[in-house]
């Protein structure tokens, strides 16, 4: 293996720019997002570089073949360049307390301009100011990582930051979640051009639990995690597939809720909620779906009624509820573990408990059949039942030769048992994927077709 080399380049600030312009320029995937400094800290840089108070310290790149010229990878100091760009875009201005600025024995007052407020002379100061460049070469990808973390010394790096920077197949997996699962483009999620990684580290979070179940959160414990999982991780093992499983169950049960209904303290209950249905294999459609939604409103509401009984009406319901002295306490301990403590393990534990108690009161969830597949004398018993015909075309099916189907969908809760079988033909049977036999959807569900022949 080669050595690390290093060469030294000079780019003045016009040049760079113009490379941001043609994408020339990009990032690792450990990398900040482009606003990871405040406003306050980008005016400042501009100010301290038309008035020469500093030099900004050396840039690391690395170089990527781009057509017939070259792309620049920014390993450190892509905060630096995000500001210069937003200063010339006139996307932020020089500080509004900045001092008066002296150019030509003049004193100007640059206090909030923009880039195209500033007389062309200073402009100009500006364009040509001079940046130097460490181009890197020959590095492992763990070294290269390890050069971003030692290098950083502008705004620390958040420990969420930190676990993307460390080389492993979990970091690469939880780069590629948030960017394509529809759980982190609900609407209860914020935006993705969030600052500092905040739906990493919520995928962390989630991830954890879903390894550790009610579980004491914090960033020692996630660390520890990605430790753990460094070699072992697959993104297409079984622990991705169900966490990608729960993402989109919770994405499609709680979308249509906004963040106030779905606040940031209420999202580590339920996704050990729903991680329980799906790990427990209960039956989860559209129905079921629908039922937990309603449920989760009306918790909320009763919840709030509970805190504040001014909300009470005069109906029967708020009668009972306003009678029921064990809900209402247990509400209010609910309300005071989601504001204080919220990332303990029994406060997590006992919100995720008391929200399956009170979901079960409303919504009756069936565990799907443990054994989905028939048994050899079963599937000969459903072919003498049927007479060998196909339930669903009446094609005359040979013994060896036909697919033994549930009436009621194993997917829906259907049991693996004679009285819910029938004979189907390949073709008939692999249309109906998982819906029930009176449903006439030729929808196909691939993992839910029943394939396994005589």
């Amino acid at each position: 293996m080669k050595s690390p080399e290093q060469q030294k380049r000079s780019y003045n600030v016009a040049v760079i720019v113009d490379k941001v312009k043609a994408n020339q320029i990009g990032k690792p995937h450990y990398q900040r997002s482009n606003d990871a400094w405040s406003e306050d800290q980008q005016s400042k840089l501009i100010d301290s570089i038309l008035r020469g108070y500093i030099d900004i310290p050396k840039f690391f790149a690395k170089s990527e073949p781009m057509g017939i010229g070259e792309k620049f990878i920014i390993i450190d100091g892509l905060q630096r360049i995000n500001s210069l760009v937003k200063f010339k875009r006139g996307e932020i201005t020089l500080p509004k307390n900045a001092a008066p600025f002296v150019y030509n024995n003049e004193s100007q007052n640059l206090r909030g301009k923009t880039y195209e407020e500033l007389e062309p002379e200073i402009r100009a100061k500006f364009n040509d100011y001079m940046l130097d460049f460490s181009f890197v070469s020959n590095l492992t990808e763990e070294q290269e990582s390890e050069m971003f973390r030692l290098l950083q010394n502008g705004t620390p790096l958040k420990a969420s930051e930190k676990r993307q920077a460390i080389v492993s197949k979990m970091s690469s997996f939880m780069n590629e979640i948030i960017d394509h699962e529809t759980f982190f483009n609900s609407s209860f999620m914020t935006s993705k051009n969030q600052k500092r990684y905040q739906h990493l580290n919520m995928a962390s979070v989630l991830m954890y639990l879903w390894f550790k179940g009610p579980a004491h959160v914090n960033d020692k414990n996630i660390t520890k995690m990605y430790d753990e999982q460094k070699t072992v991780f697959h993104s297409d093992g079984v622990d991705a597939t169900q966490f990608k499983k729960v993402l989109r169950e919770m994405a499609i049960i709680f979308d249509s809720l906004s963040k106030k209904r779905l606040k940031k303290a209420m999202v580590l209950p339920l996704f050990l909620l729903v991680k329980k249905l799906v790990q427990d294999k209960f039956v989860l459609n559209d129905e079921v779906r629908a039922q937990i939604r309603s449920w989760y409103n009306n918790f909320l509401i009763n919840k709030e009624k509970a805190l504040d009984n001014s909300l009470l009406q005069e109906d029967e319901h708020d009668k009972k509820l306003f009678k029921n002295e064990e809900f209402q306490k247990k509400m209010r301990q609910f309300e005071l573990m989601s504001i204080n403590g919220t990332n303990a393990k029994p406060s997590i534990e006992e919100r995720f408990e008391i929200l399956w108690d009170d979901m079960l009161v409303t919504v009756n969830p069936v565990q799907k059949d443990t054994k989905r597949r028939f048994t050899d004398s079963q599937k000969f018993l459903i072919w003498i039942k049927n007479e060998g015909k196909c339930q669903v075309c009446g094609v005359s099916c040979e013994i060896d030769d036909f697919h033994p189907d549930h009436v009621v969908s194993h997917a829906n809760g259907g049991l693996t048992n004679l009285p819910n079988a029938r004979v189907t033909c390949p073709p008939c049977n692999l249309k109906k994927g998982s819906k029930n036999a009176d449903q006439n959807d030729e929808d196909e569900r691939e993992d839910e077709a029943q394939t396994a022949l005589v």
